[in-house]
């Protein structure tokens, strides 16, 4: 299904003052494109669902990390994503429909965003200094209030206009609260259980030794509540007044939402380590477990009058009919294990995919998937190939392709319809395989025995049934960790470790015969490589030196080229590269050959706010790339075609270069000691510029904040940008919703006269 792009502004950044007393920067341009993604597993979607609401039994809304919105008009039975954050990965923790018909939506960096035509159209409201509002609740009389960190309470008396801040403050955060009038509440969290009698106006501590939070509050009767931590709760039989901890550990664990259907009928469901889903009959003395879920759980539960749901950090939308008889999904999820990422993706030349996840432990199953429509749409065929941690799947052409585990080999002579098996010889376990022609494959393995590592080259000559040893010069069991690439049909490089140093072997025979290169600059292990001609290639390292690698010169000197570390390198000979450090929220893409890297953040949000770690593979298609993630989420992202966006420095600037940086000398104010940026946007909307380094990696956030169509400055000075940053190269990120731009800076600490 294809998922609507909001498009909500684009942004030039300027640097127009970024020299500082005692430094000098150094800007570079990029010029990226941006990408329109497509969920194709699960299907509409694959991120934690945080929350939903319902305005009545057939119709409602529900939000989740990355910031997705979806729609039901049937009951919950299917969901539509509405709404998807294409780049810009804000997470919606919680959503309500108002009495006047309004939807209100909680977020990031104190986000709410309203709608009052059903979630047509949106618009946001930001809150500085209040970082996430993960809950929002209905006073009763009328009024709204949205809780987060730092001890935050929103208020909202007319229906989420205007907001005032009536929290309790402190270091904590609130991951539940609510109102038994419109006067008496209570919220609880991180270090945070308060109660309130005058509406937020003042707050009294209930409890202080709190352990890992608590994770809500709710009250079954006008004198009977609860408060639930992981593994204790908290009992009041007086209103609130009094509320007396239980040291006894409770029969659920990790216990998180209840769902309260009378005084003694309750369901409950636990998040933390593993999903489940739970029935008392008798208030909470007796509880009866319906369902278990190998994810990491059950964030949400709740009822549209009809039936009872709860949601999955996987995207699922369970529900039950039948109190928990009968547990049904309304979403699109085929794998048996449903916390395992995708490793590996290979396509046939006609481009049906496949693609595999790894489960975590030696005993769970894994899953083989297959698309036919380039990988819209994803299905379990009939026969797999029945391996575990597949390292590699590789076509010769649509019929006969052949995919490897440690020592299994599986081929097929049908396209991927069936498959039969084979062996690498000597037990050795497969790292990636590669042909220079359509008669042949080619397989790089190793061995490690007796704390030793050992490696050769295998080919296969009958369509991969038996594997036979390549010899050709190449020193027996003495390619420790080897891949191997060709660039054409006559010319192959492989990698290697020897002693821990990276080394290289080259043919220009079609692999019959080797020689080895003197070649400098990669001392690190070589992941992949990926060759564009016979002397042109990159090399992916993903420790130590880690970074890109590019030479012209066939493999004899290489020359970083990227400061980021990667483990994969896909291309559909377009002229597009991209290169992913599996277990990132990113990966890179070049289109000039490795002299600029554009970072993107596709939509796949990870299992916590503000977390990473969510892509794990990545695979050229001819017009994008094929994304695999956590907990068996596939994505296809097109190109947008025409559609450029980036950072470009001012018109005076643009020819101002020097060994491929944009210098300043003589731009520094040395009164002031400050750097002024300023940002152009067409369109109004959400913003937020980081400084990061070559990895990645958040240093510091500079600005975060919704602006108005214009150009809009921002000073800063030495200590507030750079405070102890050594002398290197560093990143200014700036993001919006659409995109993600970036600038290197060199920044060099020394005085400037």
């Amino acid at each position: 299904m294809k998922m609507e792009k909001q498009l909500l502004f684009s942004t030039k950044l300027y640097a127009v003052f970024m020299a500082l007393l005692f430094g000098v920067i150094f800007f570079t341009k990029v010029y990226p494109q941006g990408f329109t993604y497509y969920w194709g597993h699960p299907s509409p979607q694959g991120n934690m669902v945080y929350a939903a609401t319902f305005k009545n039994a057939n119709t409602g809304w529900a939000v989740t990390a990355g910031g997705n919105i979806l729609k039901t008009t049937d009951e919950g039975l299917h969901w539509s994503l509405e709404k998807q954050s294409d780049s810009l990965r804000i997470d919606y923790f919680d959503i309500v429909h108002t009495q006047q018909g309004t939807l209100l939506i909680s977020g990031d960096s104190g986000m709410i965003m309203r709608s009052t035509d059903e979630g047509k159209t949106w618009n946001s409201i930001q809150f500085k200094n209040t970082g996430r509002l993960f809950d929002l609740e209905l006073i009763p009389g009328g009024g709204i209030s949205a809780a987060g960190e730092e001890g935050t309470l929103l208020v909202s008396d007319d229906d989420g206009i205007t907001w005032v801040d009536k929290g309790p403050e402190g270091s904590g955060y609130a991951r539940h609260h609510c109102w038994k009038s419109a006067t008496e509440a209570y919220i609880v969290g991180f270090n945070m259980f308060f109660r309130t009698l005058d509406g937020g106006n003042s707050w009294n501590v209930v409890d202080t030794l709190l352990g890992f939070g608590v994770n809500e509050i709710f009250f079954v009767t006008d004198k009977l509540g609860y408060a639930l931590e992981d593994f204790h709760y908290y009992k009041t039989t007086d209103g609130g007044n009094t509320w007396i901890k239980t040291e006894d550990f409770s029969e659920i664990l990790y216990q998180f939402r209840t769902l309260v259907i009378d005084e003694l009928h309750w369901f409950r469901v636990a998040f933390g380590e593993g999903g489940e889903f739970w029935e008392t009959t008798d208030g909470g003395i007796h509880w009866t477990e319906h369902f278990t879920y190998n994810t990491v759980g059950f964030i949400n539960l709740f009822t549209n009058g009809t039936r009872i749901f709860f949601t999955s950090d996987t995207g699922d939308f369970f529900y039950t009919d039948d109190n928990g008889l009968t547990i049904k999904n309304s979403i699109t999820n085929l794998s048996t294990e449903p916390s395992a990422p995708i490793t590996i993706i290979g396509t046939r030349p006609d481009g049906t995919a496949f693609a595999n996840n790894q489960p975590s432990t030696g005993t769970e199953n894994q899953t083989f998937y297959r698309s036919g429509d380039g990988g819209k749409s994803w299905h379990v065929p009939e026969q797999v190939p029945g391996l575990r941690w597949i390292y590699d799947i590789y076509f010769l052409n649509n019929q006969q392709g052949v995919v490897g585990s440690y020592s299994d080999i599986r081929y097929t002579l049908d396209g991927g319809t069936t498959w039969n098996s084979s062996l690498l010889p000597d037990e050795y376990r497969l790292t990636n395989f590669d042909s220079p022609n359509h008669d042949e494959y080619f397989a790089a393995a190793y061995l490690i025995k007796n704390s030793q590592g050992f490696g050769n080259i295998y080919k296969s000559t009958d369509q991969g049934i038996t594997w036979q040893r390549v010899a050709g010069s190449l020193p027996l069991n003495g390619l420790y960790f080897p891949s191997i690439s060709f660039a054409d049909s006559v010319t192959g490089y492989i990698s290697y470790l020897e002693n821990n140093v990276n080394k290289f072997y080259k043919s220009t025979d079609a692999g019959q015969n080797w020689f080895k290169l003197s070649a400098k600059g990669i001392s690190d292990y070589v992941a992949s490589m990926l060759w564009i001609s016979a002397d042109t290639g990159f090399a992916a390292v993903p420790n130590g030196t880690f970074g890109i690698y590019k030479t012209v010169d066939g493999g004899l000197n290489w020359l970083k080229v990227s400061e980021n570390g990667a483990r994969i390198l896909t291309t559909y000979k377009t002229g597009h590269i991209a290169a992913l450090n599996p277990q990132s929220n990113f990966f890179q893409e070049t289109t000039d050959l490795g002299e600029n890297w554009t970072y993107y953040y596709p939509p796949m949000a990870a299992h916590y706010p503000g977390g990473d770690r969510s892509i794990q593979s990545i695979h050229a298609t001819p017009d994008g790339y094929l994304i695999g993630g956590t907990s068996n989420r596939l994505m296809l992202a097109t190109r947008d075609t025409g559609v450029v966006t980036g950072i470009t420095p001012p018109r005076q600037w643009r020819n101002s270069t020097e060994n491929g940086f944009l210098v300043f000398p003589n731009i520094i104010n040395q009164t002031t000691n400050s750097v002024e940026i300023s940002i152009e946007v067409k369109t109004g909307g959400f913003v937020r510029l980081e400084l990061k380094d070559m990895q990645g990696r958040t240093l510091k956030t500079l600005l975060t904040q919704i602006i108005t169509p214009g150009t809009h400055s921002f000073r800063f000075n030495a200590q507030q940008l750079f405070g102890k940053a050594t002398d290197g190269t560093y990143l200014l990120t700036l993001k919006t919703t659409n995109s993600i731009n970036s600038q290197k800076l060199l920044y060099v600490k020394r005085f400037v006269n």
